[in-house]
Parts: structure tokens; C-alpha cells; sequence
């Protein structure tokens, strides 16, 4: 009798351990919808233990897994894979995505494909299906595209091309060549297809530049291997674009393989350089011509300047000198009425030289060139206080200084301004029993003012903007005597140092004048120095 063959059952065994050393999943199933086996990788791939937990009706799986299409579309039992192959559909390729639905965030993309095994007559007689898992893959494929569509968003924003070159033995480009869509934008060309020809990209090129490409190759060498250049193009539209480069090349011992760089279209900024120069040719044109016509004017003032004090000096005197000699040699023949009209014009004519004067002197505080230096202008206060008091020796004046007053200015004209506003500040406290004037520092709004304060008479803030103008005054002048010019010398020589004038009071209480100096250089001491007497104590230089 004949012993049976083990062929089948070496087969058979052969066959499973193919199965089962497949990094490959396989499941099989039978024509009754059960799952009969599962190989090592499509166990581990489902998130099973063993093949024995897989072997189970098809059908029962639908309470742990929810397959997915891509787009989002949850899969019925009827359109899985296994069940469409053992309808006999041809499953190829068919991407899901899978959920554990008894485990959170489990997911994972698979890939099946699915065919049916016939016996020796060709009858279907068991289902197998692939399985692949690409949930890696399709991430990093995501992440890739992710991080392409960043790259081209950036170029878009930034106006930002991108291109690269291969060169072949004998130097030359090798064609078609690699372009980002921005610089296929740039150049006017449809985006989409990034290989192109070298001819394509030249035809959008300004006649007056030589191709880019050439210049470059021209240029880059093994110990210089960075290009950057610029050239323009040229659009159907006849507008001019001008293109910023940057490129590199990559050598192979001394021979260029490569060129890759950045095309960027830097129009805006070019238009802006170019009005950029036009404007300032137009500013210096026109600076030029103001400056002739400034100096035109100065040189009017300075004619004026003549005129008041030589020409109209001459006709002044006169009138004066001849009215004191007909009072002093026909005095006994005049009535009393003529002598008082003539005792008018000699006082109206020194009033007039005190008014030729006082514009002289405004005159010259708003020429001529500024010397700045930084100086103590505490000491300077205190000098001026020593000229403007010897007019008034009998008054008793209480005069204080604030140490530390460091300014920045021409010491003269500053010093002319604490003339100016000492000998107001002592005018109009003159009928005040003690005067009390001081001169300190004040902070507003971030800048230091160098003040003068008294307790003097005071003004209306609403009558404020009278003070700075030439001749205008708050007061009678049988109050305060004066012509009104002193403050109006004082804004002027702050304001031509760039600086503000500040101006704060209330009648019967008092005035505060402050002005500040550009750049802001003074230090605030810790004390005030204070000298109380007939005639002030002062420091000397």
C-alpha cells in the first residue's frame, strides 16, 4: 500500500511562514464573510494581539474599526475592501483612513488591495487582501506639502524667486531648468510648470542687459562663489520691472556644476530710489533758489538796517536839536501852548530813536551765526542780575539760583535773554516791598525749562500771545515804563536755537517765564544757593 504524500502539508507550512516573516499584511477570508487568517503585520498593523483574536466573523469588526475615505466619508461594511473583493469587485489601492473606535487617537492610513483565490477548476474559493501601511509616508508626504506651500506663500509675499542650473562638462546650461512659480510670475509666465527653457525666460529681458546667466558664470569662481546683480524686463504691457539676483555656484574641484540662486522683483523700491533722487534734485534746486532769495532779503535788511540808523538818525537829530534851539533862543517869545508842542516833539523824537534802537537790536538777534557750547547758566544768571540791579540800588530784592543749571546754547544771546527776563521780572515787581525773583528749572512734558519767577504784577493768561509781539504791552506806561521789546528778543533768540518759550502767570501774583534748549544737556542740583539784601551778593567768574 502506498504511504500518502506530504508534499501538500510542507506546502502548506512553507506557505505560512512566508505569510508570516511578510513585513506586508495579509488577511484571508472565506465565502462565509469569516476571517480565517491575519499574518504577523496586518495584526500588528490593526492594533491586535494575536491572529486568534483576529479569526471572527467579518461583520463584528464593524464595532472596532471606522474606515474612512480621505476626504472624510465614512465607509459602510459594505464598501471595505474584503467584503467588495468577496463580491467580486477589483479592489487596487484603496487608501483609508482607520480608527480603532475602542482606543482614542488611534488612526492610521492603510492601503488595500484585494483578489480571490481559485482552486484547480478555477472556482473562487477564498479572498486575500493586501494591506500597506503609508501612515508615515502620507505624514511626511503632508509635512512636505505643508512646508512647499509655506515656502511658496513666502515667495508670493516677499516677491521672493527661486531657481537652480545644472552645467554640463563644457559649461553650458543644461536645458529645461528648474524655476519657483513666484519667478515665473515675475517673468510674466504661467506658474505651474517649473521646467523651462533659458530662451523663455530671456525673451521677457530688457534689450539694454546682457543675460544674467552669463554675467554670472562670468563671475563665480571657487574662491568667489556668490554672484549678485540686477537686471530689468521688459512686459507686453511696456512696463520696466528691475529683478535684485543672488546667486551661488557648486563646483566640483574648479569646475561649476551648479548654479542656484533667488530672483527678487524690487520695482517699488527702484521707482521709490528714483523719485528718492529726483526729489532731492528738486529740494536742492529749490533750497538754491530760496537761499538767493534769502539772502536777497538779508541783504535788504541789512540796508534797511543802514537806512534806520544812519539815514533817519540825520533827520531825527535834527528835528530834536532844532526844537531845543528855538526853546532856548526864542523861548521868551513863545506862549506857553508852543512851548509844551515843542517840548512834545523833543520827547516824541527820543521816544522814536529808543524805537530805531530796540529794532536794531531785534534786528541783529536774528542774524548771524549761533556758537553753542555748554556753560553754567546759573553763573551767567547771576552776571546778568548784577547789570540789570545797578539801576535800582535802593530796592530790596531777595535773588535765589538754582545750582546745577547746565545749558546748551550761544552763551551771549542766553545771556541777553536772562538780561531781558531779569530786568522785567524787576520792573515788575517794583511795587512789592521785597522783590523776590528766581531763577530755577521746571520739567514739562519731557523738557527741562530754565524759568525766571516774581512776584511781581503778573498778566491775564487770555492776553498771553501780545507778550512776543514787538511794541505790544500789557501795561500803562505811566505803570511800568518800557516800549515792549525785551520778551519779543527773547523768543526770537530761543526760537533760533530751536527752542520753545513758555510763558505762565495771574494778575497780582506774579509771572513765570521759561524756555528750553535743544539738546537737553542741563543736571538738576540738590540745593539752592540764596543772597537777601539792598544790593545782591554775587559770584564772580
Amino acid at each position: 500500500m502506498k504511504k500518502p504524500s506530504t508534499a501538500p502539508k510542507l506546502a502548506e507550512a512553507n506557505l505560512e511562514a512566508v505569510f508570516e516573516t511578510l513585513d506586508e499584511g495579509l488577511v484571508l477570508a472565506n465565502f462565509e464573510a469569516n476571517v480565517v487568517h491575519w499574518n504577523r503585520a496586518a495584526v500588528e498593523m490593526h492594533g491586535m494581539v494575536s491572529s486568534a483574536e483576529a479569526e471572527r466573523p467579518l461583520a463584528e469588526f464593524v464595532a472596532v474599526y471606522q474606515l474612512e475615505e480621505l476626504g472624510g466619508r465614512v465607509l459602510p461594511y459594505e464598501e471595505w475592501p474584503l467584503p467588495r473583493t468577496l463580491a467580486g469587485d477589483c479592489v487596487r489601492g484603496m487608501q483609508c483612513r482607520v480608527r480603532r473606535l475602542d482606543r482614542d487617537n488611534w488612526v492610521r492610513i492603510f492601503v488595500y488591495s484585494g483578489s480571490l483565490i481559485k482552486d484547480a477548476a478555477g472556482k473562487p474559493t477564498m479572498a486575500v487582501l493586501h494591506v500597506s501601511d503609508v501612515t508615515a509616508r502620507r505624514a511626511a508626504e503632508a509635512s512636505l506639502e505643508e512646508a512647499d506651500e509655506r515656502m511658496r506663500r513666502a515667495q508670493r509675499v516677499s516677491r521672493f524667486g527661486t531657481f537652480e542650473i545644472d552645467i554640463d562638462e563644457t559649461g553650458k546650461p543644461v536645458e529645461p531648468y528648474f524655476c519657483s512659480d513666484q519667478l515665473l510670475r515675475i517673468h510674466g509666465l504661467p506658474a505651474g510648470g517649473n521646467m523651462v527653457m533659458l530662451a523663455d525666460m530671456r525673451a521677457r529681458l530688457h534689450p539694454e542687459d546682457p543675460p544674467t546667466l552669463e554675467r554670472s558664470r562670468n563671475t563665480i569662481t571657487p574662491e568667489s562663489p556668490e554672484y549678485e546683480g540686477a537686471y530689468r524686463l521688459s512686459t507686453p504691457a511696456g512696463e520696466v520691472r528691475h529683478i535684485r539676483v543672488h546667486a551661488q555656484g557648486f563646483f566640483e574641484g574648479r569646475r561649476l556644476v551648479r548654479v542656484a540662486g533667488t530672483a527678487q522683483d524690487v520695482t517699488t523700491e527702484a521707482d521709490a530710489l528714483r523719485e528718492l533722487v529726483e526729489l532731492s534734485a528738486s529740494l536742492e534746486r529749490r533750497v538754491g533758489e530760496r537761499t538767493g532769495e534769502l539772502a536777497a532779503v538779508n541783504a535788504e535788511l541789512e540796508s534797511f538796517a543802514y537806512a534806520v540808523s544812519h539815514d533817519l538818525r540825520a533827520p531825527l537829530r535834527a528835528i530834536a536839536g532844532f526844537s531845543q534851539a528855538i526853546v532856548e533862543d526864542h523861548g521868551d517869545e513863545l506862549s506857553t501852548g508852543a512851548k509844551s508842542y515843542l517840548d512834545e516833539i523833543v520827547g516824541a523824537s527820543r521816544k522814536m530813536g529808543e524805537l530805531i534802537d530796540a529794532l536794531l537790536l531785534l534786528s541783529r538777534y536774528t542774524r548771524g551765526e549761533l556758537h553753542k557750547d555748554t556753560f553754567d547758566l546759573g553763573r551767567v544768571a547771576e552776571r546778568a542780575f548784577a547789570v540789570v540791579v545797578r539801576d535800582a540800588p535802593e530796592r530790596r530784592v531777595t535773588f535765589t539760583v538754582e545750582p546745577g543749571l547746565l545749558a546748551c546754547g550761544d552763551i551771549r544771546l542766553i545771556e541777553n535773554v536772562l538780561q531781558n527776563l531779569l530786568a522785567n521780572a524787576l520792573k515788575y515787581s517794583s511795587r512789592k516791598e521785597e522783590a523776590i525773583i528766581a531763577v530755577h528749572s521746571e520739567e514739562s512734558e519731557g523738557k527741562r525749562y530754565f524759568c525766571v519767577t516774581d512776584n511781581g504784577a503778573g498778566f491775564s493768561m487770555s492776553y498771553a500771545a501780545k507778550l512776543f509781539q514787538p511794541f505790544q504791552r500789557l501795561h500803562r506806561q505811566d505803570e511800568f515804563p518800557g516800549i515792549g521789546i525785551g520778551l519779543a528778543t527773547v523768543q526770537r533768540i530761543v526760537k533760533r536755537h530751536g527752542g520753545t518759550f513758555m510763558a505762565r502767570g495771574a494778575i497780582g501774583q506774579g509771572a513765570t517765564f521759561g524756555f528750553w534748549l535743544p539738546p537737553e544737556k542741563s543736571i538738576r542740583g540738590p540745593e539752592r544757593s540764596s543772597v537777601t539784601g539792598a544790593t545782591p551778593a554775587l559770584s564772580e567768574n
